[in-house]
């Protein structure tokens, strides 16, 4: 590293005279992982050259706010990478796209045989048995024009609902959340984190049968000890979360409204739910572990890092010949 320090993106820095500029790397690694708010795919080309002004082939650079790990992907052809972001969602997918496994093909069977072999799936398909069902009933009315029952779904459709007493207009979903719930006791699963996505998200983020897969898938990948191994295919399931949620935009910020100003339910709101409810997490899912398995393998060494920007940079430890840093436009998130 230079005494003075890594450069600093955006900088008006002297070129690095001599020093052969990267070609760009094919289309495959100009890589999407999550609908990403901020996400620089479409100026991958101008940061590249950008980089090119101040950094050699094969040197370090410090991705500070690594984000959905995009511009870690396409830098990390031609050059050492550390992505860095306080997120640990970031540190997940940028670990899965810089540093995939070399028998990720092998682990990915056994994964498939764990997933379908646990005793979690049959359980929570049993468990949450009438309230699939009844959601199912609802995209049937919605398709044939009756929105009431899944309008009252989107909004009143939440464990966390039931449990703080909300009125719930619809009583066949009432008493389908009330046998999800007693289920859900019964089998030891009202609590920790082999439910948290059917107990936080479903009904509202995503169909109840979905919630209950992702929940499965989540259950077999952190049973995986080997870090690298299990942030990659985490890294396929928060692909998967992004592109099946019901939401406007596929953005977390706030779940769908179903009805508008006038009191009438949004129709073109309704069809997206149908949509999106309607879209297998598993079969997803692989297929998504099919497109990271197609991914070049990456030649160089990469760090991927959770932590707030000021450490990364104060860390002695951590040598790095540039810093690219693209940070959050106020101290807030996007969302509110």
């Amino acid at each position: 590293m230079p005494d003075s320090g890594p450069a600093l993106f955006p900088v008006d820095s002297a070129p690095h005279h001599g020093a052969p500029v990267c070609s760009a790397p094919p289309a495959q690694h100009d890589f999407r992982t999550v609908h990403y708010l901020g996400s620089k795919r479409r100026l991958l080309r101008p940061i590249r050259e950008a980089v090119e002004e101040v950094a050699a082939p094969g040197d370090g650079i410090c991705d500070l706010f690594a984000g959905s790990g995009t511009v870690s992907r396409h830098l990390g052809v031609d050059w050492s990478i550390t992505a860095a972001d306080i997120q640990e969602y970031s540190r997940a997918l940028c670990n899965g796209l810089l540093n995939a496994p070399a028998n990720s093909s092998m682990r990915g069977a056994d994964l498939r045989r764990a997933i379908f072999e646990g005793s979690l799936r049959p359980c929570l398909y049993g468990t949450l048995g009438r309230l699939i069902e009844h959601e199912q009933e609802c995209l049937r009315r919605a398709q044939s024009g009756e929105l009431a029952s899944l309008c009252s779904l989107i909004e009143h459709g939440s464990l966390l609902g039931l449990e703080a007493d909300e009125a719930i207009p619809d009583p066949a979903l009432a008493d389908a959340l009330r046998d999800a719930k007693e289920r859900l006791d019964a089998e030891g699963l009202a609590v920790g984190p082999d439910t948290a996505v059917t107990r936080y998200f479903g009904g509202v983020y995503f169909s109840w049968r979905q919630a209950a897969e992702f929940d499965i898938l989540l259950a077999a990948v952190h049973a995986i000890d080997e870090e690298r191994v299990r942030d990659y295919f985490l890294s396929a399931v928060l692909a998967v979360a992004s592109d099946v949620v019901n939401t406007i935009g596929k953005q977390f910020a706030q779940p769908i409204k179903p009805y508008g100003a006038d009191g009438q339910p949004k129709r073109h709101l309704i069809n997206q739910t149908v949509r999106d409810r309607s879209m297998g997490v598993m079969e997803r899912f692989f297929s998504r572990v099919r497109q990271y398995e197609a991914l070049p393998r990456l030649r160089r060494r990469h760090r991927v890092i959770r932590g707030d920007y000021r450490a990364v940079l104060a860390d002695s430890a951590l040598a790095f010949d540039a810093v690219y840093a693209d940070p959050p436009y106020t101290r807030d998130h996007y969302s509110r």
